[in-house]
Order: structure tokens, then sequence, then C-alpha cells
């Protein structure tokens, strides 16, 4: 079906119906009821990740994710899985720069079987070391295939420039000199430092009897213990100047990044950000139409970008054939330097929001899905009924927002690597 873009935005906004509660423990709990299918979704996160890493143990965070679940002093990393396996229900946790926490999935009728396994992962969790060195060597592999991937190293040289000095520009994966001799101890040590009751969000959404749910989840904070609430802030150093880096690596295909630092995750122009990434991204986007289908100078051509607490970035990444390279990089400048020349069409804008809304209102279909946008809202300190009035919040936004911001983040100092057998420049 063709959707005639010079039609009005008519979406009503998701219904909501959340509530809050403050436990006495410290511990936020949102709940969201829906009860038309009978099934739950609950995450639990915390503030931290790698920016509560420690220099001599980095890598931390991933590897603590990946053994979260691998033991409590009831039960071992079998009995876990056996046990949320045989009541069709799933138990994860994740990491990255800004949080660590756990992903609950289950059918209404099997919680009772499954929820002392969730608060004993919540609150006891104990890293076998078996468990660790094992993940610890898998995590080596990653880094080391990743070392040979030259959209891995474009990606991780980009941040270490852009976020220089700053938590982000860490690799998430770590070092070998950490994963070689890693110990239990050490994220049992990261472990205590970030999940306490004073630093955890809860959130349910789906079927639950919430008053049932909520003395439960006042249990498993009261067993997690008190500690700190984090929300530190680390400094961000101005770039003061515009950087070429190139590394090279016997590949067929030259792989670029420009990009410009970006905003952070609560700044009101993200969604006039959201806008512009849209303009510019897809096959139908200005840097696939301009750099691939006109200029056939790229494999794969995307915008990226990044929200982070202190600040983020905006560029695009570009795989080209090795003499392609300089040429892209110059047609990506003057992209970026057409968006700071001239507003984008109303056309342009209006497209571009069509597809947010409606990526959006398709992303919220499901529990998982409203559970995970609510928990990153609200420990990021953004209002956790945001994300279900993304429509309100994007609606207006008009093409002299869009040059508006493009000037503020484009007339600035950039960072540009390249990675591959021959320098483009």
């Amino acid at each position: 079906k063709v959707i005639d873009i010079k039609t009005p935005l008519k979406m009503k906004p998701m219904p909501s119906k959340i509530v809050k509660h403050k436990l006495s423990s410290g511990a936020l709990v949102i709940l969201k009821k829906n009860s038309e299918v009978p099934v739950m979704s609950i995450k639990l996160g915390f503030l931290g990740g790698l920016r509560l890493e420690s220099e001599r143990s980095p890598g931390s965070t991933i590897l603590l994710s990946n053994t979260w679940t691998s033991g409590t002093s009831a039960m071992n990393e079998e009995q876990i899985a056996a046990t949320i396996e045989n009541n069709a229900s799933s138990l994860s946790a994740f990491g990255g720069r800004n949080s660590i926490g756990l992903s609950f999935d289950c059918i209404k009728a099997y919680f009772e079987n499954t929820k002392p396994i969730l608060m004993d992962v919540a609150s006891g969790a104990r890293f076998p070391q078996l468990a660790v060195t094992r993940e610890a060597h898998i995590q080596k592999e990653h880094l080391k295939n990743r070392a040979d991937s030259p959209q891995s190293v474009v990606s991780q040289k980009f941040m270490e420039n852009v976020f220089e000095g700053h938590p982000y520009s860490k690799d998430l994966l770590g070092q070998d000199s950490f994963l070689d001799n890693a110990k239990s101890t050490d994220l049992a040590e990261l472990f205590k430092q970030t999940v306490t009751s004073d630093n955890a969000v809860i959130v349910a959404a789906g079927d639950f009897d919430e008053g049932k749910l909520l003395k439960y989840f006042e249990d498993v904070s009261d067993a997690m213990g008190r500690g700190k609430k984090h929300g530190e802030l680390f400094a961000l150093k101005p770039l003061m100047e515009s950087k070429k880096i190139y590394l090279p690596l016997t590949k067929e295909q030259t792989h670029i990044i420009v990009g410009y630092r970006g905003i952070s995750l609560t700044d009101d122009r993200r969604y006039a950000l959201d806008v512009l990434q849209a303009i510019l991204a897809g096959q139908g986007g200005r840097l696939f139409l301009e750099l691939r289908d006109k200029a056939s100078l790229a494999y794969t051509v995307a915008p990226i970008h990044m929200n982070g607490i202190e600040s983020g970035y905006f560029g695009a990444y570009i795989g080209c054939s090795p003499e392609k390279g300089e040429k892209a990089i110059s047609m990506l400048n003057i992209e970026f330097q057409k968006m700071i020349d001239k507003a984008p069409s109303l056309d342009e804008v209006n497209r571009a929001k069509k597809y947010l809304i409606g990526q959006n209102h398709i992303g919220l279909q499901k529990n998982s899905s409203q559970a995970t946008s609510i928990l990153f809202d609200e420990i990021y300190g953004i209002d956790s009924q945001e994300t279900f009035h993304y429509y309100e919040h994007i609606k207006d936004i008009k093409p002299a927002d869009i040059h508006k911001l493009a000037r503020e983040l484009f007339d600035a100092h950039n960072i540009t690597v390249a990675v591959g057998n021959k320098c483009p420049w």
C-alpha cells in the first residue's frame, strides 16, 4: 500500500496505565497491567555498567552479564536453566555502557514455579569460577575475532576518539589482561556495588495480580540489600579540532566513519534527531540515494547515532572499495553540509515522521518491549510514560527544527576514522 506523505499524521497515543510505587527499601517499582494475554515481562535495571568498571577489571560488565545466571546459593547453572525452560519462561542478563540488569518473561500460570529463581538470581548470584573462566575465554575469542572485523575496529576507534577520556571510550569487551585472570570475586565486587535496592528500577508489564506482585518485589528488593543510588556524571572535554585516524587492515574493503558529538538522552532535541536520522537512512534516504544509488560509491552506507548520559554522537558509516575512500568521505561531508545549508523539504520530514511513528507503534506491541522502554526511560531520567506518547512529541516537528539541529551538530569539529588496506587521504 502506498502511503500519501502529504496526509496529516493520525495515530492516537498508546494507553499507558502506568502505576509507580516507591518501596521502603529504596527500589522503584513500575507496573503496567495488560490482561489481554496471560503473559508477563519483568525487567530489573541498575545504573552502572561500563561507567562503574574499575581500571583493573576492563570487560567486567559484559562478563558479569554473561555469568549472572550461572548459579546461586540454592541452584547451579544447569538447575536454573532446566527449571526456567520446563516452565516455558526465559531469564537472561544484560549489560552495557550505562546499566546492567535482568530480563524475565513467563506465562502467568508458571510464575509461582519460577519466581524463587528470579529472586535468588537478582539478589544472590554466586558467579562460579568455572563459569567465569569459561565466559572469559569466550569473551577473549570475541575480542580476537573483532580485531579482524573492520566494521568493529572502525567503530571502537571512533568511540575512543569522540569520547576521549570518558568511560564511553572504553571497550565493552575489555582487555585480555583482565580476562586472562578474571576471578569470581571481581564480578561479585561489581555486583555488590551495583545491584542494590537503592539503585534498582523494577518494571512489570502484562497480566499479574498487582498486590501479590508488589509484595514479591518488596521481598526481592529487601533481599538485595541497601546501597548507593548511582548517577555519577563524568567530565567530557569538547572536541577542540577535527581529527582523521587511519588503521591499516588487510581487507578488500575500506570502512569509514565520519561523526560528530551528539546529544544527551534527556535532550529535548532527541525527537528532531530521530527525524534527521530517518531522512538520511534507508533505501529512500539521502545517503543511500546520493552515495550508493547515484555515485555507486558504497557497498553499504547508513547514519549512526547514540544518545548518552552526558552526550552522544551522530555520524555516518560507509563501506566501499579502497580506491573510492577519499571520494566517499568527501561526499559524506557534502551531505552533512547540505543539511547545514538548507532545511529538508516538508515531504522528507513527513515521510520520516510517519516511518518513525509506525516503527514505534509496532515496537511496543509486546509486553517485553514496553517493559524495556519503561525501564530505560526511568533509569535515565526520562518520564516513564514518554515512550507511549511518541506521536505527540514528534508530530509537530518542522523542517526548520531539523535545519537548526543540523547546524548545531554538523557545524563543528568531527572525527573521521578509516580502516582498510589503503589510506583514503
